[in-house]
């Protein structure tokens, strides 16, 4: 028998100042069973950089080759797939054939280089994706911050910084982008 996911209830308050962006946000998210907290957080963070009224989470690890996040115009064009972890290739093209945007969020900081090494130059080729990194230390720093009751006021800056506050803490975090022109 599979074990059912876990529910997470999230309110955010986001105030993207990079965007001009300014709203509440109420979601219910599902954490698979074979998905650990790190990768949770990458996909929240993801979620708030990029946050819409547009954007939602992803069937993720349930439905192989699907977007961890993905936000799709009223007729059904995917504009956003954004994708966490490392990537195959095969899954990059297919979410650069089917959507406007692509965003990748790698976490794991020992596992980002040979990923990079072995996949730099088939990345390369593939044009229109934006990657970025979430450092081991961002995600331990939110840490203390997740429950099942997430609520929490967040202020995005240049560059990708993150302000993050709940009722006992805040958190400031960088998610730093990843040029692979320069790799």
């Amino acid at each position: 028998m599979a074990l059912p996911s876990t529910i997470f209830k999230a309110n955010f308050q986001i105030s993207d100042l990079n965007r001009n962006y300014y709203s509440d946000h109420r979601i219910t998210i599902a954490r698979h069973p074979s998905e650990n907290d790190e990768r949770l957080l990458v996909r929240i963070v993801s979620f708030l950089l990029n946050a819409t009224e547009k954007l939602q989470f992803g069937k993720g690890l349930s439905v192989e080759n699907e977007p961890a996040l993905v936000a799709m115009a009223d007729n059904g064009e995917i504009t956003l797939w954004i994708d966490v972890g490392l990537p195959e290739e095969k899954n990059l093209k297919k979410a650069v054939n089917k959507s406007k945007e692509v965003k990748v969020y790698t976490y794991g900081d020992r596992k980002i280089r040979p990923w990079l090494e072995r996949n730099l130059q088939s990345l390369k080729q593939l044009s229109g994706i934006s990657y970025f990194q979430i450092t081991d230390e961002a995600i331990e720093q939110l840490m203390p911050l997740l429950s099942r009751n997430i609520n929490w006021s967040v202020l995005v800056l240049e560059n990708n910084e993150i302000s993050v506050t709940n009722e006992k803490h805040t958190v400031h975090i960088q998610v730093n982008s990843l040029n692979l022109s320069e790799k």
